[in-house]
């Protein structure tokens, strides 16, 4: 089993905590009843390596390109794919901001918790171009 620290000695140790589990491993802490885990920014973006971003994309009647989150109830409209897909990506990282700053209202809301994996994801990417990069968009039926 792993090592769980007392949420008092973390305090207490905080500089070599912190240490631990930026350069090691994450840590597990207990404080009373509470458990949480403690672990680097960089390890949890390889902890959700196997959450993508993924689209379907629409071509329309006046010739614009729909895109259409497959995770989150997001859609945007522009004349290219690629411009669709970059405005994706900047409304995923608004999105995120905004999930982020009401997080108790939204994590609260069931058809909304499953999108934390994703919210975490952009706001460590934390650039719309980057995150558009990641964007997998396929070919829907009109």
């Amino acid at each position: 089993m792993c090592e769980v620290y007392n949420a008092t000695d973390v305090r207490k140790n905080w500089s070599e905590f912190c240490d631990l589990i930026t350069r090691e491993k994450p840590g597990f802490v207990r404080r009373t009843r509470d458990r949480y885990v403690m672990v680097s920014s960089d390890m949890l973006l390889s902890m959700l390596d196997n959450v993508n971003f993924t689209a379907t994309s629409f071509r329309e009647d006046d010739g614009t390109v729909t895109i259409s989150s497959n995770e989150m109830d997001l859609i945007t409209n522009a004349s290219t794919k690629e411009e669709a897909i970059r405005m994706l990506g900047r409304d995923i990282l608004e999105y995120a901001n905004e999930y982020y700053d009401n997080f108790q209202m939204y994590y609260n809301s069931k058809n909304r918790r499953r999108h934390l994996p994703y919210i975490m994801k952009a706001l460590l990417i934390n650039d719309e171009e980057e995150i558009g990069n990641e964007i997998s968009c396929l070919a829907g039926k009109n």
